[in-house]
C-alpha cells in the first residue's frame, strides 16, 4: 500500500472544535458495509471498519480495496469513528492518497477537462497533501474534508478522467531544493 492519509468527513465530524453532530444525536446508520451496521450508540471510544486484510499466495498480508458508506456517502478505505473527551463522534476516512487524489481533482477541476490539465491538478493537490499532512493532527485526523484543506467527497466524486490523472501521475509532487512546496 502506498501513502495513506486520514480525512475527517467535515459533514459529519466534529471538527475545529466545532461539533456538527453530537453522538447522541444519531438516530440513523452512519456507517454500514455488506456484512456491518453501525449507529453512534455502538461506539465506545475508537473503532475502525472497512479495511480488510488477506493473505495472497506467498503468505503476505493484503488490504482489499474496499469501499464503506457513512452517512449515505461512499467513501474507499476504512473508517475510523472517534469519541473525543466530550462525546462528539469524528468520523475519519483512512484512504490511500491517490484515491484521495482522485477525488478532490474531480471536485476542485471538471472530470471533462483534458486530461493534461486533470494531470497537472493532481500534482498540485498531491503537493498540498503532502505539504499540509497533519494539519489537523491535535484533532486526530491530517486533512478535513472541506475547502479548509481540500474538497473530498469521497467516491461519489470519482470519475474515469480523474481516476486516470491520479494513476499517471502517483507519487509527483512538485519541490524546490528539495523540500514540497506551498
Amino acid at each position: 500500500a502506498g501513502t495513506e492519509v486520514n480525512i475527517a468527513n467535515s459533514t459529519i465530524a466534529s471538527v475545529n472544535s466545532t461539533p456538527v453532530h453530537s453522538s447522541n444525536s444519531f438516530s440513523s446508520i452512519i456507517f454500514e458495509t455488506d456484512d456491518i451496521t453501525v449507529t453512534a450508540d455502538e461506539v465506545s471510544e475508537e473503532v475502525e471498519y472497512g479495511r480488510e486484510k488477506i493473505l495472497d499466495e506467498e503468505g503476505n498480508e493484503v488490504e482489499t480495496d474496499s469501499v464503506v458508506s457513512v452517512d449515505g456517502k461512499k467513501y474507499r478505505g476504512s473508517i475510523i469513528l472517534r469519541k473525543n473527551s466530550e462525546g462528539l463522534l469524528t468520523v475519519i476516512n483512512r484512504v490511500d492518497i491517490e484515491d484521495y487524489i482522485a477525488s478532490v481533482t474531480a471536485i476542485e477541476m471538471s472530470p471533462s477537462f483534458n486530461l493534461e490539465a486533470l494531470k497537472a491538478q493532481a500534482v498540485c493537490a498531491r503537493t498540498y497533501a503532502m505539504k499540509n499532512m497533519g494539519k489537523h493532527k491535535k484533532y486526530g485526523f491530517d486533512l478535513c474534508a472541506s475547502t479548509d484543506c481540500q474538497a473530498y467527497k469521497g467516491v461519489s466524486a470519482e470519475s474515469e478522467t480523474t481516476n486516470v490523472a491520479a494513476q499517471e501521475t502517483a507519487g509527483q509532487i512538485m519541490t524546490y531544493d528539495g523540500e514540497v512546496i506551498d
